[in-house]
């Protein structure tokens, strides 16, 4: 990623932050943005679950990130952002591989199909991605529905 680009998202998500009222830094660290320096009183909005779904203003930051910094590119200069707070992206990957793991199982043992609801787009991205391994040859996944009733399915191929 150009640091141009990162250097740009860092100043737009500052500014977004600064015009929310939310005192924190922006630090890019590995081609990431991260939110530093958060008060506790304000986690809640990034971190702790919001009715229903956990993370949903982090994710909205971030998929607003990447539509507007990436707005009249041209597909080469594009670039894809990862927001992450306190290392939240990576507890939540680990706790949706457990539950991946624990599905796939499930399919193989009893055969039909695990339909799985309440994920981000990103989230369905991210596991459709992960069982593209060959481990998981023998299983298949696939979203079903229209956002924001769309779920990913597991099923045997």
């Amino acid at each position: 990623m150009s640091t141009d680009n990162l250097q740009r998202a860092q100043a737009w998500l500052s500014q977004v932050l600064a015009l929310m009222g939310i005192p924190v830094g922006v630090e890019v660290v590995g081609g990431r943005l991260l939110l530093d320096g958060l008060p506790p009183s304000h986690h809640s909005l990034f971190v702790q679950p919001l009715p229903g779904e956990e993370g949903i203003t982090l994710d909205a930051l971030q998929y607003l990130a990447n539509t507007l910094l990436n707005l009249h590119r041209p597909e080469s200069e594009q670039q894809s952002y990862e927001l992450d707070l306190g290392g939240y992206r990576a507890r939540r990957w680990a706790d949706l591989q457990a539950a991946v793991l624990a599905a796939v199982e499930q399919v193989r043992q009893g055969g039909g199909e695990f339909v799985w609801e309440g994920l981000s787009a990103a989230e369905r991205r991210q596991i459709h991605t992960f069982l593209q391994d060959p481990a998981y040859a023998d299983v298949e996944t696939l979203s079903r529905g229209k956002e924001p009733q769309r779920h990913l399915v597991i099923r045997q191929r």
